[in-house]
């Protein structure tokens, strides 16, 4: 990787305030979902795609460099380490490697197609991570919910046909956040000077 695409200080810092404010709309959202969540990622994970999209979208342009999705999702790991679910860091970490990899590529994260692919792909990953916990590290995720929820949500966890309502939802909220990201980038942030 060459030196001008090396992510720098004030890239990092970029990357991390972003991806924090990111963070705290999830968990804003993951409240007002509660009584929802644990029986339909819908309710949670689709929205979020929807409203964090224009967060992403300027924090790509304006870094504009290759790591943006894999520290953005090393950051979205550490969120679960600090709630007690050290586990899904590994999801996070195989999720922004794979981002990363969708992303290769000279300029791709100032590619409007590229990036609503990645943010599509990114935010995918965020919708699976309880049926991740549930299939592969099923006793801790019984231990953070409780068996009596568990047995409650199983059902749920498991279900092909919710997992693929729940992916189309998450596609389709993603990317009408990419696009209406776009408008706002060219009619906002580029002539005010927030973006090149």
């Amino acid at each position: 990787m060459s030196k001008v695409n090396r992510l720098s200080v004030r890239d990092f810092a970029t990357i991390g305030i972003f991806s924090v404010l990111v963070q705290i709309i999830q968990v804003a959202l993951g409240i007002v979902a509660s009584p929802f969540i644990l029986y339909s990622f819908v309710f949670f994970t689709g929205p979020i795609a929807l409203i964090c999209a224009p967060i992403y979208m300027l924090m790509a342009h304006k870094v504009g460099k290759p790591g943006v999705l894999l520290i953005f999702n090393i950051i979205r790991g550490l969120l679960f380490v600090v709630f007690g679910a050290p586990v899904l860091m590994i999801w996070f970490l195989i999720g922004g490697l794979l981002s990363e990899v969708i992303m290769y590529g000279k300029g791709s994260y100032n590619n409007f197609y590229r990036n609503t692919i990645g943010w599509i792909f990114s935010s995918i990953i965020y919708s699976l991570h309880l049926v991740f916990m549930y299939i592969l590290f099923q006793p801790v995720f019984g231990s953070m919910i409780g068996e009596e929820t568990l047995n409650v949500v199983s059902n749920y966890l498991s279900s092909p046909l919710w997992i693929i309502i729940t992916l189309i939802t998450v596609t389709l909220c993603a990317l009408i956040g990419c696009i209406v990201s776009n408008r706002l980038m060219n009619k906002h942030f580029k002539r005010s000077g927030i973006i090149q």
